[in-house]
């Protein structure tokens, strides 16, 4: 059953790239439709506290070191901060949809990770399974704080490094390169989530349990053990305590046992028993595998390794937010925990089905009793979760927007919980009155461009406002010609839009009716102009145009030739680079689904009928 470590890259399978890949694109087809169904482009809670400070003197080019290394509660989320820049700067525009997307991507990349590494511990025969497994653990949306919040990359970077971290580290010679590349990542889990430190305890735990056993007994591996060590005691030096916290953590140690029994028994609620059975496989896998003593270099210890990296995990958890440890945001982390015991399950079976008729139908037990509690939990709580996220994001980007339309502070106070995407409606409203967040601000909530007629021929062609009386008007400035004498007006009228933005297309309302021909709407910019919308087919209802603007000045040329028509416009609103994109992706998420499960039960069928079973099969080493 032993696999040594090779410190080679390992050989490239045709049958591994194309289950990742698979199982990579059902998982992100299913992000994609909870992202598409709940999820709102209105920034929310720390992403105001954290991030909108940060856009500011980013803009302005004066953010340092100081700030991106800053403490967020107890977190020095350098890494997330590093991807939030990136992502603005390549938007334009602050776009939170664009961040679940990207975040989706990283914990679906993680899974994929970890299926990978975990094949090449308990042998590539048991892919299949793995991948069966991931299917049914992960596609359920009980993280759905994570998948619906932009500002949760911290949880994916610090499993990713953590994961990267433990397989460079655990089995390298100390001080290589291999070791070194392993502490890297170690550190930047902890400069993703203050819990990403333990990435470095559960090392040194694993090196000292190698050394009490005489596995490890060089000088070497002890300074390396001590400088791994070190590490961790400066990681939790330099997280600072939240006072404000202070209610969430676990005062008493009953407190903190019936919290962490919870943590390690998740999605199993039978109190002490919970954790017993959902930990049973990595309790057994533990106990055989250091009765054998296995050598340095063979995999299982990175295994070890990961089931000791959780239960820190979980026991940082526990302590932290005894009064919630089962929110959401942290399920994400106790299901590669879940994951982590399949594998050690596999193991176990591998090396007692033959000696123990028992072990299978215990280990097909084992996971259906996580699998049925898990969708028990899901069915119970998801869907009215999903609802309520979903209805209160509703709330706050209505009351957002019409504070940053109107100004008027009534619009964030007095509102039922979570009705507002701050819990302090003076420091949002300080935030939202800050220009360059403003500049910013996603689309669903950003300030309008402020535009003016510069001409209008006749002079009563088009004028403000100028809607027909029974269509609702936006609270934003709109432009019309729709006059005195009703649609029987006729002329052309020019709207200036000469500021720069940060847009690199505009949303413009634009409504027009009734059916008639001989109305349109015209973009012009640098000389060049071109057609956007005619009247011809309108409803009488507001419809979005778009257009290519590069955050550069532009015109809005309407023109009104039938004495049976109107047209009328909105304030255009900034739109980011890859807005429009990320729209598209997200509305094909069912492509996703398809693709990855055609080619699921494609190699499904290959495997099975494959005489020899070799697509699968570890490379030689």
């Amino acid at each position: 059953m032993s696999q040594r470590i090779s410190t080679t890259v390992p050989v490239k399978s045709l049958g591994l790239a194309l289950t990742l890949a698979s199982l990579a694109l059902i998982l992100f087809g299913g992000k994609l439709f909870v992202i598409g169904t709940y999820g709102n482009g209105t920034p929310y809670w720390d992403q105001w506290d954290d991030e909108a400070l940060l856009y500011a003197p980013f803009l302005e080019g004066r953010l340092g070191w100081d700030q991106m290394l800053a403490a967020h509660n107890e977190h020095r989320q350098l890494v997330p901060r590093l991807l939030a820049i990136g992502l603005l700067s390549a938007n334009g525009i602050w776009n939170p949809l664009m961040q679940m997307v990207v975040n989706a991507a990283l914990h679906v990349g993680l899974v994929c990770l970890l299926v990978a590494l975990l094949a090449r511990v308990v042998s590539r025969q048991h892919l299949m399974a793995i991948m069966a497994f991931c299917v049914l653990l992960f596609s359920w949306p009980y993280g759905w704080e994570n998948t619906l919040a932009g500002f949760q990359s911290c949880f994916y970077f610090s499993l990713l490094f953590g994961v990267g971290a433990i397989w460079l580290v655990i089995g390298a010679e100390p001080f290589s390169k291999r070791w070194w590349a392993g502490t890297g990542l170690a550190i930047g889990a902890f400069f993703s989530l203050a819990s990403g430190v333990f990435v470095l305890a559960a090392a040194v735990a694993v090196v000292a349990i190698q050394g009490l056993l005489g596995v490890r007994a060089r000088r070497c591996h002890l300074v390396s053990a001590l400088v791994l060590g070190g590490l961790f005691v400066l990681g939790v030096v330099l997280t600072p305590s939240v006072p404000e916290h202070a209610p969430l953590k676990a005062t008493k140690l009953m407190q903190f046992f019936c919290s962490w029994c919870a943590v390690l028994g998740w999605p199993i609620k039978l109190a002490v028993f919970g954790p017993l059975l959902s930990n049973a496989p990595a309790v057994l896998f533990a106990a055989t595998m250091l009765r054998r003593r296995p050598p340095a270099n063979d995999r299982q210890w990175i295994l070890l390794t990961l089931v000791v990296w959780m239960v820190s995990q979980g026991m940082a958890i526990a302590y932290g937010r005894a009064s919630s440890p089962l929110s959401s945001r942290y399920t994400d982390v106790f299901a590669i925990e879940l994951l982590i015991n399949f594998a050690c399950l596999l193991v176990v079976v591998g090396e007692f089905a033959d000696k123990r008729r028992w072990v299978v139908p215990a280990a097909v037990g084992w996971t259906a009793a996580v699998l049925g509690c898990l969708g028990s939990s899901v069915h119970n709580h998801c869907s009215r979760d999903l609802k309520e996220r979903f209805e209160t994001a509703q709330a706050q980007e209505i009351n957002t927007r019409n504070y940053v339309l109107t100004g008027d502070i009534k619009h964030l106070t007095d509102k039922p919980y979570l009705h507002v995407p701050y819990p302090r409606p003076d420091r949002l409203a300080a935030i939202l009155d800050n220009p360059l967040v403003r500049s910013i601000l996603p689309r669903n909530i950003g300030v309008p461009l402020q535009g003016s007629l510069i001409e209008s021929v006749p002079a009563n062609a088009c004028t403000v406002g100028g809607c027909a009386p029974d269509v609702p008007v936006p609270q934003s400035r709109t432009w019309g010609t729709f006059g005195s004498v009703g649609a029987a007006t006729i002329g052309k009228a020019t709207i200036a839009f000469p500021a720069a933005h940060r847009g690199y297309y505009v949303e413009i309302p634009v409504i027009g009716g009734p059916h008639a021909k001989g109305v349109t709407l015209e973009v012009e910019q640098n000389d060049k102009r071109w057609l956007l919308y005619t009247a011809g087919d309108s409803k009488q209802v507001w419809d979005v145009a778009t257009a290519k603007v590069c955050g550069g000045p532009f015109t809005l040329h309407i023109t009104d030739g039938s004495p049976d028509a109107w047209l009328a416009v909105g304030s255009p609103v900034a739109v980011g680079v890859w807005d429009e994109s990320v729209q598209r992706l997200i509305s094909r998420w069912d492509v996703f689904l398809i693709i990855g499960s055609v080619l699921a039960v494609l190699l499904l069928t290959f495997y099975n009928f494959s005489p020899d079973k070799t697509l699968l099969q570890s490379p030689p080493h």
